[in-house]
């Protein structure tokens, strides 16, 4: 988990925002895949495809890595 802000499948309404935004920087920044992302911070994969969509994230098709 990190820095206690989410669990593996929720994140509270509040942190949402600021969560998705900062996945989808990284995730841009990154060849790497949602799993490896998920993995990461401890967080379900469909939990950060979801926030990388509401972001607006351009999510890659098939593995970078």
């Amino acid at each position: 988990m990190r820095d206690g802000r989410a669990s593996p499948s929720r994140v509270a309404a509040s942190q949402r925002t600021e969560l998705a935004a900062e996945l989808r920087t990284e995730y841009e920044a990154t060849p790497g895949t949602i799993g490896n992302l998920a993995q990461k911070h401890g967080l379900g994969y469909h939990l950060v495809r979801a926030l990388l969509h509401e972001a607006g994230a351009s999510i890659r098709q098939g593995s970078q890595v």
